[in-house]
């Protein structure tokens, strides 16, 4: 469980919590060194994989005209993106501005920036690309299921386990939560064990009775006649 895991499940508490929280006030503590004990024991939750910063320029294939197969629209994107790629690395070429002018993506209004992200983040495709680029470089031409990429890395974060100080306050505040936990769990069997709780069942309704009324003479049709009234039907014109 990571950090932020661990985070989302205290928010998730915090109501349950707070209608006993009387019960418990100033009653549960967790110290720093009981805090340091479980970072030691549990550092794996504190990982911070490798993560790239990217830019790219996506050139999707534009099947929108009359008698275009995709096929070709595919070609024309592939020819588009190829000159851009040459563009981008002339010397001094704005890759921010090339990518606001002809990225398909919404990352255009931002230079084409996806800021960082993770392994797995991205299609495999793109994402294979990214992390073996060096900060500064740019891919050649990647092709995925959303068209043409043009990626340049612009900055790179190796996998690195956060402090103890860096996480502390939120790890005292999560071993607390845990020891509130676990004490109202306990409290709340307590007050099951002294109750007395009376399981009831549902009052079955009674089915109408019919009655059978025979016709007082032999010539007339035997018929069944309830007592049970049919609800009436509405004739429309």
């Amino acid at each position: 469980m990571s950090i932020d895991q661990l985070k989302e499940n205290i928010k998730k508490s915090l109501p349950y919590n707070k209608l006993f929280e009387p019960q418990f006030e100033g009653k549960i503590d967790v110290t720093e060194t009981e805090a340091n004990d479980y970072y030691n024991k549990n550092s794996a939750q504190f990982q911070v994989p490798e993560q790239v910063r990217a830019s790219h320029i996506l050139i999707k294939p534009d099947t929108s005209e009359p008698n275009t197969s995709l096929n070709d629209a595919k070609a024309a994107a592939k020819a588009k993106a190829e000159k851009l790629l040459e563009k981008a690395k002339q010397p001094g070429a704005d890759f921010a501005k090339l990518a606001k002018d002809n990225s398909s993506c919404p990352s255009s209004a931002k230079g084409g920036d996806l800021n960082f992200f993770k392994r797995g983040q991205m299609v495999p495709e793109f994402d294979k690309v990214a992390f073996e680029l060096k900060p500064g470089q740019i891919s050649d031409v990647v092709e995925t299921r959303f068209g043409y990429h043009i990626i340049k890395v612009t900055d790179k974060k190796e996998a690195s386990t956060k402090s103890f100080e860096e996480v502390k306050k939120d790890l005292i505040l999560m071993l607390k939560n845990k020891k509130k936990q676990a004490a109202v769990r306990e409290y709340i069997e307590s007050l099951k064990a002294k109750a007395d709780i009376v399981y009831t069942e549902p009052v079955k309704q009674s089915q109408p009775e019919t009655t059978k009324i025979q016709p007082k003479s032999t010539e007339e049709k035997s018929e069944k006649v309830t007592t049970e009234t049919k609800p009436e039907t509405e004739k429309v014109d």
